[in-house]
């Protein structure tokens, strides 16, 4: 018994060392719903394959055999990382810094279309610019309650329209949205 167990730990500790592939039966959104057999990929309809390397996890998500999105997690010194997500043509870059989402790249047909880039103080995400091939396409400035909750939302374009989105709620989430573009507002009820 106690050379089964010897054996055991020398299989884990190779298999963790040269990088550990663990396969799930997954969804569309390419969640974790269960540890299978690698054996098994094909009696489920979504699969999620992770592979965990020292400084790299790949995760390959499967929809009936067929590979449909790939995300690559890559941990890099100072507290920062880089989340490449590709699906078809579109491959998607975010740069996090401690945690929060610094920039997103969005690439399709091989040619970058968005960068954004995220603004942060002191109590959290207060702001994002958006600039295409051709330069800045807008700029958000997000404005909080004293709990958190998002108040409203200032979209200024280069050209100098802004559209103003204010939001209400309540113990039960949001209850009202109202956009204003061009001095009139736009109220959006939202029903329950």
């Amino acid at each position: 018994m106690k050379r089964l167990v010897s054996f055991f730990l020398v299989l884990t500790f190779i298999s963790s060392a040269a990088g550990a592939v663990d396969y799930y039966r997954s969804n569309a959104l390419g969640m974790k719903l269960g540890l299978i057999a690698p054996f098994r990929t094909d009696e489920f309809e979504y699969t999620l394959v992770v592979e965990k390397g020292e400084q790299v996890e790949t995760r390959i998500l499967t929809h009936r055999g067929r590979e449909v999105r790939t995300w690559v997690l890559e941990t890099l010194p100072g507290g920062k990382s880089l989340e490449t997500e590709i699906s078809g043509d579109e491959k998607i870059t975010r740069e996090r810094l401690d945690g929060r989402l610094i920039s997103e790249t969005v690439e399709r047909g091989g040619g970058t279309e968005e960068i954004r880039k995220f603004i942060y103080d002191e109590h959290g995400l207060v702001g994002k610019e958006v600039s295409g091939p051709e330069g800045p396409l807008y700029t958000d400035r997000f404005e909080r309650t004293a709990e958190g909750r998002l108040r409203t939302v200032v979209r200024e374009f280069p050209d100098g329209r802004v559209i103003t989105s204010r939001y209400s709620s309540g113990s039960e989430g949001l209850t009202e949205e109202v956009h204003a573009s061009g001095g009139g507002f736009h109220p959006f009820q939202i029903l329950r």
